[in-house]
């Protein structure tokens, strides 16, 4: 605690970026995010430091614990000016759910992050939800549900160009046409998600 009265909470931020970059082991992440709550105050910077450590939390598939900073997280963007941030947390949770293959949990809150992201015309973040639950839709065998979900997601991609995401969609596309036997459709899906890949390798 004695870093939180020393440095500046800009510097404890920079420190928590750092770490996503360079993982610590979970106590000390847990004990860098404390000094950053207690030293500043602000709903504000309490919403960054949660953001950043849910996805750290992710990233080391330590899922229970993201889906708790995630839901502090979702108590704190309650505001206009956080309902970004709001969904940003909802969609965490439908990732942590579906790694933890509880599905009906996983939807229940892509389904609330897609809600609050659609209502902010939040584009990258209602194609990165609409891909997610397509692939929570393939997982349990829900090909036609699947298939809504990816093709919605695919729209947005291509209008606004999410370039990244549009690519991991038309390989989902490809994986859903194989599983219900149109092969022509998945060759079509599987050749176009090659030549992104090589576009953006280039």
């Amino acid at each position: 605690m004695a870093l939180a009265k020393k440095l500046p909470v800009k510097y404890l931020l920079l420190a928590l970026c750092f770490l996503l970059l360079y993982p610590l082991k979970a106590q000390n992440l847990d004990s860098l995010f404390y000094a950053i709550l207690k030293k500043h105050k602000t709903d504000t910077a309490k919403i960054r430091a949660i953001e950043a450590l849910a996805l750290q939390c992710l990233d080391a598939q330590e899922n229970d614990k993201a889906i708790a900073y995630a839901r502090q997280g979702v108590a704190l963007a309650n505001g206009t000016h956080t309902l970004k941030n709001k969904g940003n947390f909802l969609h965490y949770m439908g990732r942590a759910y579906q790694a933890l293959t509880d599905f009906t949990q996983s939807l229940h809150y892509y389904q609330q992050a897609f809600m609050v992201r659609e209502g902010i015309s939040d584009s990258v973040g209602m194609a990165k939800t609409l891909a997610n639950m397509g692939n929570v839709y393939k997982e349990t065998a829900e090909y036609s549900k699947a298939l809504d979900m990816e093709l919605k997601s695919l729209k947005i991609c291509e209008k606004i160009g999410l370039e990244a995401t549009l690519n991991n969609v038309l390989n989902s596309l490809g994986v859903i046409y194989q599983a219900t036997g149109d092969y022509e459709k998945a060759l079509e899906y599987y050749e176009r998600n090659l030549a992104y890949e090589k576009k953006m390798n280039n």
